[in-house]
C-alpha cells in the first residue's frame, strides 16, 4: 500500500484528523508529506487518494491489475483547489 498518515483508533482510523468542513484540505496537507499516491484507514475501509493525472494513469493503465475487481470509495482529489468528489463503484476496470 501507499505510505499515509496513521489512525489514532483502531477502527477510526483517521476519521478524527480528517477536516470535516474541507476533507480537501487535509489530503493536500497528506500529499506534501507523502507525495502524490497516499493510502490510509477510514472507520475500517482502506483508501488510497490519487491527486496527480500521472499517477491516475500509472494506477489505471499501467498497474490497473491491483484495482481490477475491487469493490472500493474512490477519491478524487481535484487540482487546482476544486472540491473533491465521492463516487462508489463495484468494478473499475
Amino acid at each position: 500500500m501507499p505510505p499515509g498518515p496513521w489512525g489514532l483508533l483502531p477502527y477510526i482510523g483517521v476519521g478524527l484528523q480528517v477536516n470535516k468542513a474541507a476533507p480537501h484540505l487535509t489530503f493536500t496537507k497528506w500529499n506534501k508529506q507523502y507525495g502524490d499516491v497516499i493510502s490510509f484507514t477510514l472507520y475500517g475501509m482502506r483508501v488510497v487518494v490519487i491527486s496527480s493525472d500521472m499517477a491516475l494513469r500509472e494506477a489505471f493503465i499501467t498497474k490497473h491489475e491491483h484495482f481490477s475487481g475491487k469493490s472500493s470509495l474512490i477519491l478524487h482529489v481535484l487540482q487546482n483547489n476544486q472540491i473533491p468528489t465521492c463516487s462508489h463503484t463495484k468494478n473499475l476496470i
